[in-house]
């Protein structure tokens, strides 16, 4: 017997419009200074600025799919939600949080991407990962 899994939010009647207009309203009510999105092709993006960090969301659309563009807006939102709350909170800290997606300075990539590629090849080959930026203070 197959059970089929049901995905979050799966079924929401909230708009992607809606949710994008949610996220922008939750990421100012936190404190964000600057907040800005777009479409490029099948993928979107939210950025803002908070706590003098620059942070990018990037979501993957679905080619055709309205239905499947709504759900995946809805989870974007509660994920930011979750984040931001958990921050409130003292749960963790903004860049325990926001970490993989801050972009790094000077670049256009975010933490997980600039960082990820090393991190892989380190636990592939089984090998130390070199500091990334040497002692507190010093930059490459």
């Amino acid at each position: 017997m197959t059970t089929s899994k049901r995905l979050a939010f799966q079924g929401t009647t909230v708009s992607a419009a809606k949710s994008r207009a949610d996220i922008e309203t939750l990421v100012l009510h936190h404190g964000a200074s600057s907040y800005a999105s777009g479409f490029e092709g099948e993928k979107a993006n939210i950025l803002f600025k908070m706590k003098n960090r620059r942070v990018r969301f990037e979501l993957k659309l679905p080619k055709d799919d309205e239905r499947e563009a709504m759900r995946r807006w809805r989870c974007l939102f509660h994920l930011l939600k979750s984040k931001l709350v958990s921050v409130a909170e003292g749960i963790e800290t903004f860049e325990e949080a926001f970490l993989a997606q801050t972009l790094v300075p000077g670049h256009s990539e975010t933490v997980a991407q600039w960082i990820g590629p090393q991190l892989a090849y380190a636990y592939e080959k089984g090998t130390a990962m070199r500091p990334l930026l040497g002692p507190a203070g010093e930059t490459r």
